[in-house]
């Protein structure tokens, strides 16, 4: 992964994750939001309410800078889902820009794990242009969904 590429699907991320054009999605976690909303509560309700059963169990937090790896076995796939801690929204579905340190947080764990075609959407970080992706995740081969 030495030289960053990002490719832009015009499709929505989590059709992109079951139409298999791309296998990890990275979400964003918002510590006060149970049920969780946006394409996170999208993806709960796909994965038939496990991830609130794990906020439920206290396994997810959605602090600042939490990092948590959930892979999802459906229809004989598995789905790799790397959800971020955004900390607290300022309402229930406003999706806004992470903060630098969860940020790093994320990069560093992205590039650990050395996946190929990670799939992010612009509305889950706030409607962010590319650019936010090429300036905080160099060398992370990134699929930007709508």
């Amino acid at each position: 992964m030495d030289e960053f590429s990002s490719h832009s699907l015009n499709i929505d991320a989590d059709r992109a994750l079951f139409e298999g054009q791309i296998s990890n999605l990275v979400l964003t976690f918002y510590e006060n939001e149970s049920p969780p909303c946006g394409l996170l509560g999208l993806l709960d309700w796909r994965f038939h309410g496990k991830i609130s059963k794990f906020i439920r169990q206290g396994a997810l937090s959605g602090q600042l800078g939490e990092c948590s790896y959930l892979p999802f076995k459906k229809n004989d796939r598995v789905f790799h889902l790397l959800l971020i801690g955004a900390g607290a929204a300022q309402k229930p579905g406003l999706r806004l820009p992470l903060a630098k340190t969860a940020l790093k947080v994320l990069e560093k764990n992205l590039s650990a794990l050395k996946w190929s075609k990670i799939g992010v959407s612009k509305s889950d970080f706030g409607d962010v242009n590319s650019d936010f992706f090429i300036q905080n995740f160099k060398g992370v081969p990134l699929w930007i969904t709508l």
